[in-house]
């Protein structure tokens, strides 16, 4: 074993007999700063363009000159291999702060571990609000890998970071964790911990934000402890938290880390919808439900980050999140072929769960196309691609019979939007295929909206010719079918998508919904832009017709730029290119004026 280690585990041990810690708890590996009293010996490297500058022992990640913008901040630290006992409790700690002059936002952190031996690789992220002060963030360690040699850091913003601290410890002295069913815990709920200190007594201090702390007190047995806490002091739909304290003692180490917790309703069935002949209505007393909301592409255009999404919408007054999910391959990946079950429950219960708790709906949109791959660059033009296959077919109807039939009594899902954007293929075809995929789900799930598109990209010259030979009786006997449109710049002007959908919709006496809109403006210039989204804005509010705009990015405001690379302006110049949701000086401000408030209860 190397000396400097050595050195370090044996003070450690001292240490922890000195403070009446049990011999069983982990030592502390100091990664950062790399120069301090009994650091293992590191190897420092910055990635992606980053260069790293040592201050005193702080660390700045700083991005070079030719760094390409929109880079994420990437750093390494290799390290001598780690012998970390399974289930220990450690996690890598990490005391952080944006650079000076960097403005408060939310942020993803990837962690890689690496093993040489053995060629193993394990990764988890987590997020966190960057402030302007230090700040800890916890990561827990990884589950398969017991001698790590390096781990990668990966910031999801590109403006740097600050850190003096990097170590892999147990973060606190007591943990406390959840042991019964989270959607119950605004009821009841157990929790389960163990402290590492002798103490006669552990405070469990409930905290519901802006009321009063509620202590409840439990003795441990050989440091172990646990409690149920019945009827809650909660409020039905508001977060709260809870830590264990180690009693009589100040210590930050004697408090664990905070445990947040959630009180779901007992019951959702007020918020169900459904179709009225062309309107979208609450189930309960038939009101009409103008669906407000955007498109969550979620890790592909925008990392996953669930209940920050969720937040992000609701503080911008809309009412519904476009999930996209897939049924075939993920993202049209050909090396990706989907595992339904494990897609529900990694990729799309945990988006249905943060709406739950932010009052918003959730379209599950199978963003795929009816063809074996999609060129994004070339959307809208001439593709070179298969249509599915009867298997591919069978398994996408499949995959929807099982997405229903696991949200068939789940209201929180407005409703399933069975294709994205369908092409190049006769509308007969469109037809059947969608047709087939209705008929199966209708046998588990007879009370969800299904919401279908056109032949031609979903546009809304499509409808006509998709639907008008079946639209009245698509979904008979439920009649639950909303039909959806696409449009774009170039595409078509708002007053020509208006004559198509209000045409389609009078003459079928059946919803339409706008799931997909936005501004391609890294194709057109900012006139063009503006024009059309103002232009869709305005059809949409005069017509009473939801919209889903495509697609965030980031979770900050974007007004629009002043100019753009189609208007010729010099290249050095040019902003770094967002989605088309970075107009949010314009489509927030329709949201709060078109969107129906959530069902109250």
């Amino acid at each position: 074993m190397n000396s400097i280690l050595k050195i370090m585990l044996l003070s450690v041990s001292l240490s922890l007999m000195a403070t009446g810690i049990r011999a069983a708890v982990p030592p502390e590996y100091n990664l950062l700063p790399a120069n301090g009293n009994g650091a293992i010996k590191v190897k420092l490297k910055g990635e992606n363009g980053y260069s790293l500058k040592n201050s005193g022992g702080i660390i700045k990640l700083i991005p070079g000159p030719k760094i390409e913008k929109g880079k994420p901040t990437r750093f390494k630290v290799e390290f001598l291999p780690l012998n970390i006992p399974a289930k220990s409790g450690e996690a890598l700690v990490i005391v952080l702060r944006p650079p000076a002059g960097s403005s408060t936002r939310n942020d993803r952190l990837e962690v890689i571990w690496q093993q040489k031996e053995g060629k193993k690789k394990e990764k988890d992220r987590v997020f966190f609000r960057a402030g302007r002060d230090w700040q800890e963030v916890v990561v827990p360690l990884p589950g398969d890998i017991t001698k790590p040699d390096s781990v990668t850091l990966i910031f999801n913003s590109f403006a740097g970071y600050e850190i003096k601290q990097l170590k892999i410890c147990k973060p606190r002295w007591i943990d406390l964790s959840l042991s019964s069913d989270p959607e119950l815990a605004g009821s009841k709920f157990t929790v389960q911990g163990e402290c590492d200190v002798e103490a006669a007594k552990i405070q469990l201090n409930l905290k519901v934000p802006g009321e009063k702390t509620y202590t409840k007190t439990v003795k441990p047995v050989n440091g172990i402890f646990r409690y149920t806490w019945n009827n809650p002091p909660v409020k039905a739909q508001k977060a709260f938290y809870l830590s264990a304290k180690i009693a009589g003692n100040d210590s930050p180490m004697a408090t664990s880390l905070p445990l947040k917790l959630f009180a779901y309703r007992d019951n959702y069935d007020f918020a169900w919808l459904k179709v009225d002949g062309s309107r979208i209505v609450t189930a309960r007393d038939g009101k009409e439900f103008i669906p407000v909301g955007v498109g969550y592409c979620r890790d592909v255009i925008i990392a996953a980050q669930d209940d920050e999404v969720a937040e992000f919408c609701k503080s911008h007054h809309l009412n519904t999140i476009r999930l996209a999910f897939y049924n075939v391959r993920f993202n049209s990946k050909m090396n990706r072929p989907i595992d339904i079950e494990e897609h529900i429950r990694q990729h799309i219960e945990p988006v249905i769960d943060a709406a739950r708790r932010n009052d918003l709906y959730v379209i599950l949109d199978d963003h795929e196309y009816f063809h074996e791959k999609i060129d994004e660059k070339n959307a809208r033009g001439r593709q070179k691609s298969r249509i599915w296959s009867k298997e591919t077919l069978d398994k996408w109807v499949n995959n929807w019979t099982k997405v229903a039939d696991r949200y068939k009594d789940n209201p929180t899902v407005l409703g399933y939007e069975l294709l994205n954007e369908p092409f190049e293929m006769p509308p007969e075809q469109v037809r059947e295929f969608y047709q087939r995929c209705i008929k199966a789900i209708r046998k588990v799930d007879k009370k969800h909206i299904i919401i279908v598109g056109g032949c031609d990209w979903s546009h809304a010259r499509a409808m006509e010719k998709t639907w008008g030979p079946v639209a009245g009786k698509i979904d008979e006997p439920y009649n639950n079918v909303v039909f959806a449109f696409h449009d774009y710049p170039k595409d078509n002007r708002p007053p020509v998508v208006q004559k198509h959908i209000t045409r389609f919709r009078n003459k079928y006496n059946v919803p339409v919904l706008c799931t997909e809109f936005g501004a391609t403006h890294w194709m057109y210039g900012e006139t063009d832009c503006r024009k059309f989204i103002s232009g869709m804005l305005a059809m949409c509010a005069k017509e009473d017709v939801g919209w889903m705009i495509w697609a965030l990015k980031t979770l900050e405001d974007q007004p629009a730029d002043s100019y753009h690379s189609v208007d010729g302006k010099d290249k050095k110049t040019i902003p770094v290119r967002r989605d088309s949701c970075k107009y949010s000086d314009m489509w927030p401000q329709a949201a709060e004026v078109m969107a129906s408030p959530f069902p109250v209860p």
